[in-house]
């Protein structure tokens, strides 16, 4: 994963620990671990990390919430390029997060244009700001049968707005 996931998971990690503190009682959250980060071993010699051969298994999104008793799953994505590559966005996370939403949960892809390292990285910037959204899993599924990518017009053409305030995405709005 690279440093602007890294840093994007760690928002909405920072995200829904404030939702926690304004919803105590009625609000729970888990990061869910990539697999991979219990099969990765330090190599001394060449001063890497390696990932042992094991059949690991595949989660359905980063993050999972429950507010009122209504679960929601969210796989968060990001990138500073100019066009999001939907096969970023592995199938396995689409089918399985179509199936929480068929069994009654929520279910999201939270992708995140990240306006301050493509500026960092001399990168052509597309916004000025970070900028974020909520996409259903059906529609990513829907797009990936005729697009390699998406501008992020298009993205945010079909998803759901989330502004960032504070240095915490306001996530509180998909609670209700």
């Amino acid at each position: 994963m690279s440093k602007a996931g890294k840093a994007f998971e760690s928002e909405v990690q920072k995200s829904l620990k404030r939702l926690k503190e304004i919803n105590k009682k009625n609000f729970v959250w888990r990061r869910i671990p990539d697999a991979s980060d219990y099969a990765v071993n330090w190599c001394s010699n060449c001063r890497t990390y390696k990932k042992n051969k094991l059949i690991l298994g595949k989660n359905p999104a980063d993050f999972v919430f429950t507010f009122k008793g209504k679960t929601t799953y969210l796989e968060a994505k990001s990138s500073m390029a100019t066009r999001y590559v939907l096969d970023w966005i592995k199938d396995h996370q689409v089918t399985d997060l179509i199936e929480h939403k068929q069994a009654g949960c929520n279910a999201y892809i939270f992708l995140s244009y990240r306006a301050s390292l493509a500026g960092r990285r001399k990168k052509k910037k597309i916004y000025e700001k970070n900028m974020a959204w909520l996409i259903f899993p059906e529609d990513i599924l829907r797009i990936k049968k005729d697009n390699v990518s998406l501008s992020w017009n298009q993205i945010e053409s079909i998803g759901i707005s989330i502004v960032k305030k504070k240095g915490v995405w306001n996530l509180g709005d998909i609670l209700d």
